[in-house]
């Protein structure tokens, strides 16, 4: 762009699906152009979804590969030759191989304005080596670091008291639409009520423990009309749930849908949101199902507990408890009124935390351009 100062979006990650990041990256360099910012967007493999690469570079922005996995002597000079190329104002890295790396170098090159986003739990400074404890101790004086939640604000300032870290939420896009149609499109009939889950990882996600709590929800409840929606699953993931839900003969319960772009049809025709995550650093996933009004059903982990507030919009668990899991979604399959009242204060939270173009504004007025 003729005249625009350049910014580096430093993703340090694959982009596998149109979500919850790639929509406020798309928001993101749209504010930027407004005010005479040209963005790059760094990711390790061009885009799967052409739709938001076009999205995208429509807005003005640039996408560049950079795909060198475990390679950190490529990464580093296929980014400083980025850093000659585009005389960049300010960059932006996100997860730990840009902070590794790429703050370092463009200290080095002289980048004045840097920037990092925790985006995932961070482990207390006692489980992190003493090496790496001490090269993010060096560089992290050259940033400002953002918290995508107040748990992660709150771990990082005990980790690093002399660092600048500010907590900035992250916003997505509304997904409400219609759930008659959704449900037609689906196939689930209006006597069925529809449990769903967003999810990437079995592990991490706590999927194995969702499963687990089925099994006991079986034993004592009837879950004729109660069907679960698993969306967001690799292929690998996906076979290995299958494997252990056909253990457990809950087959008739469980769909699994893999990875999808169309993650707003199934919030729409769904009763309840569940998310039994181990780690979570805020989860968009749960922002979506708040901004359709679900009520929700989550682990008391990391960021969590700041989208789905316990006796607001959610009922919470304690972490990988099946127990726990189980008795929560019994309580929200059974009481209409209770799924009623929690969905409406979903909708609250939405409006006053998440909301996409006021999230992006306050990442930008802190960018300080």
């Amino acid at each position: 762009m003729e005249n625009a100062k350049n910014i580096l979006h430093l993703m340090g990650m694959e982009s596998t699906k149109y979500g919850g990041i790639e929509r406020f990256n798309v928001e993101l360099s749209r504010q930027l152009v407004e005010i005479g910012y040209h963005s790059v967007f760094v990711y390790e493999e061009f885009p799967k979804v052409q739709a938001f690469a076009d999205d995208l570079t429509a807005t003005g922005a640039e996408i560049v590969v950079i795909n060198s996995r475990h390679n950190p002597f490529k990464f580093c000079r296929i980014l400083w030759r980025l850093f000659k190329q585009y005389d960049f104002e300010l960059m932006h890295a996100h997860f730990e191989k840009s902070r590794f790396y790429a703050i370092p170098l463009a200290v080095l090159y002289g980048i004045k304005n840097i920037y990092y986003t925790f985006h995932s739990t961070v482990p207390p400074i006692d489980r992190i080596k003493l090496h790496t404890r001490m090269w993010y101790s060096a560089f992290n004086r050259y940033c400002k670091i953002i918290a995508v939640s107040r748990d992660i604000e709150d771990t990082s300032k005990r980790n690093w008291p002399k660092t600048i870290i500010k907590k900035l939420y992250l916003g997505i896009n509304p997904c409400k639409g219609d759930r008659v149609s959704s449900r037609n499109q689906l196939k689930i009939s209006d006597d069925t009520l529809m449990v769903m889950c967003t999810a990437n990882f079995n592990h991490i996600k706590g999927l194995d423990v969702l499963v687990k709590a089925v099994d006991r929800l079986n034993k004592d409840t009837n879950l004729e009309n109660v069907v679960f929606y698993i969306v967001g699953q690799t292929e690998k993931d996906k076979q290995e749930l299958q494997v252990m839900i056909d253990l457990l003969h809950l087959t008739q319960y469980f769909h699994l849908e893999g990875i999808s772009n169309a993650v707003p049809l199934y919030l729409n025709a769904a009763d309840i949101y569940v998310q039994p995550s181990r780690s979570e650093g805020i989860g968009l996933a749960i922002m979506e199902a708040c901004s359709v009004g679900l009520p929700i059903v989550a682990s008391r982990i990391g960021g969590i507990p700041e989208v789905a507030i316990e006796g607001n919009n959610a009922i919470l668990f304690e972490a990988e408890n099946a127990d726990e899991c189980a008795t929560a979604l019994k309580r929200m399959i059974k009481d209409e009124r209770v799924r009623r009242e929690l969905g409406k204060q979903s909708e609250v939270v939405y409006e006053d935390r998440f909301q996409i173009q006021t999230n992006v504004g306050k990442l930008i007025d802190y960018y300080q351009l």
